[in-house]
């Protein structure tokens, strides 16, 4: 380069820099730097507020139902799988049904069978019945006809026989004498001529018959006088000894009757026995189908076709719940259980489910706390669960346990507590001293200290509060505080009151 343009660019150079001071000479002052603490700060609001009371629980369904079989034997098949939806009723798993089938065809022949013995029984009883009646009342009645006879017998004619007897033998001899007195006649009528010989003979033959028939009523009365021979009372003894015999053997055929009840009773015993083993037969047929008492979704399913399957407690092969029934079952600390009631809103959300939020409503505070961990359960309805909510979810939840309108609001971090009460720091306007600027031409006082200036910023004002409801991030203010102040909300808890501050970041409203 040539020494002529080194000294042009020399000159502009010092030319330049001569400006650069003349106009750095003529700017005002700089203003004093910010001071103080560096503060976060919000506004006052008005709005609704909720206190909440923020628990965990699970996820669980008032119909879920885990099923198994009721009786050994194999699978032929099992018709559904998880997420299958399942109608109330609905066959879950099919066991084996031939053996069964046979054994109910068994149960119905013994059945069968039994009714018959129990007909054949009754009817044997009703036949024993008539005949043991009949038989037992004319036995009865031949043993009192014997006994009349006896009696007759051994007791001889009565007083009214003997005196016919009697009459009859007088009669006899009037006859008798009345033949004789004319037999005499006659003869004496003969001799003398009078009558003819066949009158005489007529007049004898009526004399014998006479005599013949006083005879016959001598013998009667002297038979009725006598009485019954020996022959005659054993005969008559003889006849009520057998009627006595038959009436004995009558009434020991009528003890066949209660035999024939014991055969009628043993018979219906027989019959509800094969009844009962029909029952049990068609019930062990309908157990080997197991059906779904509700209508859901399968849960869980841990059979397969072919198996060899037990009843087992505790052991379920299918599992059924019903997604509409879906509550939550919350669990509560006993500090504020006591804040907690039946009907109050609720709000459930699963982490398994980002950005999903269900309603619902307490529907009850289980009455004993759990032991272990002191807590007490609570049941959360969940209002149009769908299918996205299932039995076994982790759930946060929140429950509204009190809300009140139009409060004052601010955020419950803002509040400091001391002896004397609660209190906030508000942001006003102030003066403050700093110290002045070099810029300024302050000169330090004697003892060395900077000059000071008075310039307006923002300070700290302790304000005495009364808080009323907390909610969740949010507490109600009673007094001292308007809608649209600033409070510090963030860098109070070691400020003191009329101290500076520096707003670092403000919050339009409280949230």
């Amino acid at each position: 380069m040539s020494r002529f343009r080194c000294v042009k660019v020399l000159l502009a150079g010092f030319t330049v820099a001569a400006l650069l001071v003349a106009g750095c000479g003529r700017r005002p002052a700089a203003p004093p730097a910010a001071g103080g603490a560096a503060v976060e700060v919000t506004r006052v609001t008005r709005g609704d507020l909720e206190a909440v009371v923020n628990v965990t629980g699970t996820i669980r369904a008032l119909q879920d139902v885990s099923l198994t079989v009721k009786m050994p034997g194999r699978v032929e098949r099992v018709p559904y799988r998880e997420g299958d939806r399942v109608a109330k009723g609905a066959v879950v798993i099919q066991q084996e049904q031939a053996d069964l089938r046979n054994q109910v065809k068994s149960a119905e022949a013994a059945l069968a069978a039994a009714r018959v013995r129990l007909s054949q029984a009754q009817t044997q009883l009703r036949v024993q019945d008539v005949s043991s009646d009949a038989g037992v009342r004319q036995a009865e009645q031949a043993v009192a006809i014997a006994r009349e006879q006896l009696a007759i017998v051994r007791t001889g004619a009565r007083p009214q026989e003997r005196r016919q007897a009697e009459a009859a033998v007088e009669s006899a001899k009037a006859s008798f004498e009345n033949a004789r007195r004319n037999l005499d006649r006659s003869k004496m009528l003969f001799e003398q001529g009078v009558i003819p010989r066949a009158q005489l003979d007529a007049d004898e033959r009526m004399f014998e018959v006479a005599r013949a028939s006083l005879q016959s009523a001598e013998q009667a009365l002297s038979l009725v006088r006598e009485g019954a021979r020996r022959e005659e009372i054993r005969v008559a003894e003889n006849s009520l000894k057998e009627a006595e015999q038959r009436l004995r053997q009558a009434r020991s055929n009528a003890e066949l009757t209660a035999v024939r009840k014991e055969d009628v009773r043993a018979a219906q015993a027989g019959v509800r026995q094969a009844e009962a083993a029909l029952a049990m037969a068609r019930q062990a047929l309908a157990d080997s189908s197991v059906r779904s008492p509700i209508a859901g979704l399968v849960a869980e399913r841990h059979v397969e076709p072919g198996q060899m399957v037990a009843p087992s407690p505790g052991v379920a092969l299918i599992r059924v719940y019903d997604p509409a029934t879906v509550y939550c079952e919350a669990i509560i600390s006993e500090t504020v259980v006591d804040r907690v009631a039946v009907g109050q809103e609720a709000l459930v959300r699963s982490d398994a489910l980002p950005g999903r939020q269900f309603r619902g409503r307490v529907q009850g505070v289980y009455p004993a706390a759990d032991t272990n961990n002191r807590s007490f359960r609570a049941r959360i309805s969940v209002e149009l669960p769908g299918t996205e909510l299932k039995p076994g979810m982790f759930a946060k939840v929140q429950i509204v346990t009190e809300r009140r309108l139009n409060q004052t609001l601010i955020p419950a971090d803002c509040v400091l507590k001391e002896p004397g009460g609660e209190y906030v720091f508000v942001v006003e306007k102030g003066k403050v001293r700093r110290p002045a600027p070099e810029a300024q031409g302050a000169r330090p006082s004697r003892n060395g200290e900077p000059a000071m200036i008075e310039v307006v910023a923002d300070i700290a004002r302790k304000k005495r509060i009364r808080t009323g409801l907390q909610g969740d991030s949010m507490v109600a203010v009673m007094n001292g505080l308007r809608e649209g102040m600033r409070v510090v909300s963030s860098g109070q808890s070691y400020l003191a009151d009329g101290q500076e501050i520096r707003v670092v970041d403000e919050r339009a409203e409280a949230q």
